[in-house]
């Protein structure tokens, strides 16, 4: 137990401590920062101001009052003046963290000092508005009603603890009195060297700053900035120690923030720092990661072993480091090359660093980002773009349809310059009237609405042809998500369009004139056409959902031909044939058809598709074919047998004509010989003609000598008596001669005659015979045509049986 005199003087000794240390601490613990009174820039800043606003020490100058000080409702101009006249000697304001921008709400005043040199600074001084402004005159309550501090006694028991720092804890004093220093601290951090080490130079009277982690009754741990100060007893040996803590868990929470946000710029980022000259002073491990540098490899290394020759060796690199050195800072995509070849982009940030006394640059960071694949689908999109602009029509509008840009090809197809429609209206390429009826401002509000359009359209071009474009209408929006821009690509479709329209309106036509009906792979009807519909006789309500055998026969059903048939359909085998169908009234349907099985995305066939026309009459006229092929091969047995009785007589009638031509000229050879016999005779009968001839002139001569006989006689008168008997009867021989030749000339004239006739009859005998054989030849040529003919007659019969009997089986059974 504690007397009433021992706690009193234990309450004074710790009050006097406090008094002892209360400027050491002000000066170690406050906010203070100094600028240049000509530039404003930074040129100092206490420690736990460079912890509390991300500050750099080596890089202070880049820094400047308007950039870390901020009061409400006052501008940076009004702020730096009333800080330099020192009007108002606290005003509220905050402190801005560097990096994170985070703002740190203070109460600030100002003062302005003569450095050696004749320099004039500001130094603003700065309290977090959470606690006051410690007494700095006297050792007393309001000290311990600011300060957060413990009082700790020689093996390391809590003895006091002021308001504050109960707040800080979440405890009360009642909680902390009695405890010893560990049991308020993390385990981890009581058992390390850091509090060992600072507890032992406590007992050798040196004082320290530590940042301990306390805990906290319900947020786990509060981490102070404590310093920490041994108490000494009248002796001077060591009675305690005093802490005075600052909170610096939201300092220490930014700090992790800080470490962690490094850690991933590292991971993310290239970072360097380079000498004047490019040589390399220091990297992170996410530079040496992009362009595979070990550690061992930075000693030496240059900048310009880290760029292409071609950068190197030319005058840009010079007037870059150049401008380096005069302070300006570089910022670009730059191409850099590791030792091992690799190809790296990085989106780089050089950032002179100069000396804040002689604004010499000294260094040059260096911050980058991989922009490897960026880069790499950069030029994969610019050559997609560039083969895209060669390839396709492209044009840019604003947000009112209004022209901004058209590549080469759609200028060329459309037959416009640029100059002549930039600023015009998107109508300028449609039908005259359209743009004024309306249409085309609702195209475009629907464009804005519906994110976009996609589909065919016409266009008109300059000499007013149609042009069909299939096309693309993008908005593309600004950082804001507005959308002020429209991109178009359009492909010109107006040969293929001219030819889908032609080819659709031949479709239909054969629709028109052909069935096509949809099965699913189980064969039901999905749908069907009206050219289907009418030849079955039904409604299309009646046949959905029908099977594709209610429309065959029951045979055909039940034959393996017609499981076969389906079965290849569903393997995506096409089908095509003659097939029999019954349409309504058990009317008998022929139909030539094809059917082409169609598969999903699997692969998978789901529906097959029918399309034939009807051959009915077809079939009924090769059934009537056939029919008349077997009449016509009944009949052609018997004209075999015709055929074959002619063959017999026309050889019967050619022997008979040989017999006859044969006696034809044999009769011919003897009246030839009866007609020369003839012709001897007539010429023997000339002969005597002519001796009787001569006969007679020897009578007529005689009779002329016996008249003249008779006469001289008569002269002489008896004495030419006896000579007149005698010329008398010479006379009248004479007479009887010339009768015998007359006679005889006559019956030779006869028999001539009788010769010349019979010669006559000979010679048209022999012409009739010969007129009777060259008949029979020609009766026997005809007959033989007759028979040819015939031949060639049963030979067309047979080869029309056989066509018809070929037609029959082209049928086959679904033709029967």
């Amino acid at each position: 137990m504690t007397s009433n005199a021992e706690a009193s003087q234990d309450t004074a000794d710790f009050e006097t401590a406090l008094a002892q240390a209360l400027g050491a601490q002000i000066l170690d613990e406050a906010h203070v920062l100094s600028f240049d009174m000509e530039t404003r820039s930074l040129v100092s800043a206490s420690e736990p101001t460079i912890f509390l606003l991300e500050l750099s020490e080596d890089a202070l100058g880049v820094h400047d009052f308007d950039s870390l000080i901020a009061s409400p409702g006052q501008t940076s101009d009004d702020l730096w003046n009333r800080a330099v006249a020192g009007t108002g000697p606290v005003w509220s304001g905050s402190f801005t963290a560097s990096r994170s921008g985070s703002s740190h709400p203070m109460q600030m005043r100002s003062v302005v000092s003569v450095c050696p040199d004749g320099s004039l600074r500001l130094s603003v001084v700065g309290e977090p508005t959470c606690a006051a402004p410690p007494a700095t005159q006297k050792a007393s309550a309001e000290v311990d009603s600011a300060l957060a501090s413990l009082r700790y006694d020689a093996e390391g028991h809590i003895q006091q603890v002021s308001a504050p720092m109960c707040t800080l804890l979440g405890q009360t004093p009642e909680d902390l009195i009695g405890q010893h220093m560990r049991r308020q601290v993390d385990a981890e951090f009581g058992r390390g060297t850091a509090w060992a080490e600072a507890w032992a130079g406590l007992l050798r009277g040196e004082r320290t700053v530590l940042d301990i982690p306390h805990r906290h009754s319900g947020h786990g741990t509060v981490w102070t900035r404590s310093h920490l100060l041994p108490l000494t007893d009248a002796e001077g040996g060591f009675a305690g120690a005093l802490e005075i803590a600052t909170d610096i868990t939201r300092d220490r929470r930014d700090l992790d923030r800080m470490r962690a946000r490094q850690a991933a710029l590292d991971s993310r980022l290239a970072i360097a720092e380079f000498r004047t000259d490019g040589t390399i002073l220091e990297a992170s491990g996410g530079f040496c990661k992009l362009l595979g540098l070990a550690r061992a490899d930075l000693d030496g290394a240059s900048h310009k072993t880290l760029m292409p020759a071609e950068f190197t060796g030319s005058r840009r690199y010079d007037d870059f480091w150049d401008r380096l050195s005069r302070g300006e800072p570089v910022s670009g995509l730059f191409r850099h090359e590791g030792p091992d070849g690799r190809i790296v982009w990085l989106s780089s940030c050089y950032m002179p660093q100069a000396a804040a006394e002689t604004g010499e640059v000294q260094s040059v960071l260096f911050v980058g980002h991989d922009m490897t694949e960026a880069r790499k689908a950069e030029t994969a999109a610019e050559g997609r773009l560039d083969a895209l602009d060669r390839a396709m029509m492209v044009a840019e509008y604003d947000s009112a349809g209004r022209i901004l840009s058209a590549n080469g090809m759609l200028l060329d197809r459309m037959g416009h310059r640029i100059e002549d429609i930039r600023g015009s209206s998107h109508g300028l390429f449609l039908e005259k009237g359209r743009d004024k009826d309306g249409t085309e401002a609702r195209f475009w509000e629907d464009l804005r609405d519906n994110g976009g359009f996609s589909g065919e359209i016409m266009w008109v071009d300059a000499d007013g042809r149609e042009v069909w474009l299939h096309t693309v209408y993008h908005p593309v929006a600004d950082p804001e998500g507005h959308s002020d821009r429209i991109i178009q690509i359009a492909v010109d479709i107006t040969d293929t369009k001219r030819l889908m329209l032609d080819l659709d309106g031949k479709w239909k036509a054969a629709l028109n004139n052909q069935a096509v009906v949809e099965f699913d792979s189980d064969g039901k009807i999905l749908q069907a056409n009206e050219g289907f519909l009418r030849l079955v006789g039904h409604s299309l309500r009646e046949v959905r959902g029908q099977s594709h055998s209610s429309f065959c026969h029951g045979d055909d059903i039940r034959s393996p031909a017609y499981t076969d048939f389906w079965m290849a359909l569903r393997k995506g085998e096409a089908q095509s044939g003659r097939y029999r169908h019954v349409a309504r009234f058990d009317r008998d349907l022929f139909m030539l058809a094809h059917y082409t099985p169609l598969t999903d995305f699997r692969g998978e066939v789901d529906r097959v598709v029918m399309c034939g026309y009807d051959i009915s009459s077809q079939v009924a006229l090769e059934r009537a074919t056939a029919a008349r092929a077997q009449a016509l091969t009944a009949e052609l047995g018997g004209l075999h047998e015709v055929n074959d009785m002619l063959r017999g007589d026309a050889d019967l009638l050619a022997r008979t004509n040989e017999k006859l031509q044969d006696s034809a000229r044999n009769g011919d050879r003897l009246l030839d010989g009866a007609l020369s016999e003839m012709r001897t005779a007539r010429e023997a009968a000339d002969k005597v003609t002519e001796i009787v001839d001569l006969v007679g002139d020897i009578a007529v001569q005689t009779n002329l000598l016996a008249f003249n006989a008779a006469i001289e006689a008569a002269r002489a008168g008896e004495h030419g008596a006896g000579f007149s008997i005698v010329a008398d009867e010479v006379r009248k021989l004479a007479e009887r001669n010339g009768e015998a030749a007359r006679e005889i000339s006559r019956h030779i004239e006869r028999a001539n005659d009788s010769i010349l006739r019979s010669a006559d009859g000979t010679e048209q005998t022999i012409e009739r015979i010969r007129a009777i054989g060259s008949m029979a030849e020609e009766a026997i040529g005809g007959l033989t045509q007759v028979v040819a003919h015939a031949g060639v007659g049963e030979a067309a019969a047979a080869t029309l049986a056989r066509l018809a009997e070929e037609l029959g089986q082209a049928a086959g059974p679904n033709g029967q």
